[in-house]
Parts: structure tokens; C-alpha cells; sequence
């Protein structure tokens, strides 16, 4: 079974997308896959990720959280800034449950296991520690605590006088805004987003990986969900935030780092 781009619904009522690989031997586990920030399920190398589990045998899924800013027509760019612009945990959060839930009463597998990158490595841990489906949390390269990465000082205050403030994207030079609600939603829920928090009641095998180079999250940040998870931490030498993906991916084989992101996972869970 190879779906691509299904409609689910998620937060606020709001569709968008995710795919699904069942390979022909299927061992009954599925892993589900969270994208991070300014992210979507098709960036750079995930989808040869995705092949390596399903040719171990695992069904793998791969979804676009509702308010990333992509649609369901055009789920590779960000042509809804509203929607990213009103963005918040809580509805990350919600669309988690949503597809560990919707995959569980379509397909009944056996075991899922979360995968989250970066943000979504947060938001898999939230999720696991609230979801009684979940088997397995695997982060990569992820946070650690949502409330300290906002931005603060005069910065802050800028935010909640003007209401957004807003990021260059890179790839797209798209001004990405985010309305203060991001922030106030946080505190508002801070007992379901609160990660650290959160992990400390996990009672589920627990892998966090991370690049020893990573310039966008510490590796600190892996060494404090281990602690609070009482998993396992892997240190991958010599590789960055994406484990030497880039987008677009034109290689037809995972970047090294990637790999033995891959065979750590696979070990882990089999």
C-alpha cells in the first residue's frame, strides 16, 4: 500500500496531508514521522528514510502538521501564511494525537513508534508521554523546552505591541509571521507542553539522537530529554541538524549521518 498525500483533519477543523507506505511483508509496527519548524513530510532526504524502515518491514507515515503553512494542494511551500501565522503547540500537539489515532483505528498495528525532528521531536515527546498508542519515542536532533526558545527582551515586547513578528524563510524568502498568540497559547498550556515536565511521566522505551555539530539545537538538549525520559542518548559525530540532508535531496541514498541515524532506530526498536 504506498498512499501519498491523504486528507486528515486536524486542529481548528483545518485539512492537510500526510502518506503512508505498507510494504507487502508487513511486520504489523508502523512509525510515524514528525516534521520540525518551517517544515513539511517531503523536505530533503525524509522520504529515503522512510523507504529504509518499510524495507525492514515497517509501514511508515509521514504527515504535514495543519497550521505549517502548507495546504492540501500545495503541500511542499507555504502558500497559507494566515494559517502558519496562527499556529501554536497546542494545535501541533492535537494534530499528533489526531494521526496516532486515526492510524490506530484504520490499520491496528501492533506498535507505533514516534519519530520526531527538532520541533516535532518535542512535540513526539508530548504526545507519547499523553497517548496511550504510542510504544516508542524516537527523537532527532529535537528541543528540549519550547518556553526558552521564544524570543525575549525588547524583542519580546515588540511581539505583543505589534501582535506578530515575523521570520525569513531561506528557501522560499517568504516572511513566515507568527502571532503572539503563539506565545500566550504556551502558558496557557503549559501543563500539556511543558516537555521536561511531560517526559518525566513517560513509562515507554525512549532513543534521542543528535548530531555532535548541530548548530540549530544543542546537543544539550537531547542529553536533557534522556534524563527526563531515562532513554537511551546516541551522539552521531560529525554531523549537523539535518544529519547532512539538505533540500532539494537529488541523491538516490541517505547522507551517511542519516544512516546511522537509521541503523541506531532500527536497532533500537527491533
Amino acid at each position: 500500500m504506498d498512499k501519498r498525500n491523504e486528507i486528515y483533519t486536524g486542529a481548528q477543523g483545518r485539512k492537510s496531508v500526510y502518506d503512508l507506505i505498507v510494504p507487502e511483508n508487513w511486520n504489523g509496527q508502523l512509525i510515524l514521522f514528525m516534521h520540525g519548524y518551517k517544515g513539511y513530510k517531503d523536505w530533503g532526504a525524509w522520504h529515503l528514510m522512510g523507504k529504509a524502515f518499510t524495507d525492514e518491514n515497517y509501514a511508515f507515515c509521514a504527515f504535514n502538521f495543519s497550521h505549517n503553512g502548507g495546504s492540501v494542494e500545495n503541500p511542499i511551500d507555504f502558500p497559507d501564511l494566515e494559517a502558519y501565522a496562527q499556529n501554536r503547540y497546542s494545535f501541533e500537539v492535537k494534530d499528533a494525537h489526531i494521526m496516532v489515532d486515526l492510524l490506530k483505528e484504520k490499520f491496528a498495528p501492533s506498535h507505533i513508534h514516534l519519530i520526531g525532528h527538532s520541533r516535532g521531536g518535542g512535540i513526539a515527546a508530548l504526545c507519547a508521554a499523553q497517548n496511550q498508542n504510542i510504544n516508542t519515542l524516537i527523537t532527532l536532533a529535537a528541543v528540549d523546552d519550547f518556553e526558552k526558545r521564544f524570543i525575549q527582551g525588547e524583542a519580546l515586547n515588540n511581539w505583543q505591541k505589534e501582535g506578530v513578528f515575523s521570520v525569513k524563510n531561506g528557501r522560499t524568502l517568504q516572511d513566515m509571521p507568527h502571532y503572539y498568540s503563539f506565545y500566550t497559547d504556551y502558558f496557557e498550556n503549559e501543563a500539556q507542553l511543558n516537555i521536561g515536565e511531560n517526559l518525566k511521566t513517560l513509562q515507554k522505551p525512549a532513543l534521542h539522537i543528535h548530531g555532535s555539530e548541530d548548530e540549530a539545537v544543542d546537543p544539550s538538549c537531547s542529553l536533557s530529554l534522556a534524563k527526563h525520559s531515562k532513554g537511551k542518548l546516541v551522539i552521531v559525530e560529525g554531523t549537523g541538524h539535518t544529519f547532512h540532508s539538505k533540500h532539494p535531496w537529488e541523491n538516490d541514498q541517505l547522507p551517511t549521518p542519516m544512516q546511522e541515524a537509521v541503523q541506531h532506530i532500527l536497532n533500537f526498536i527491533q
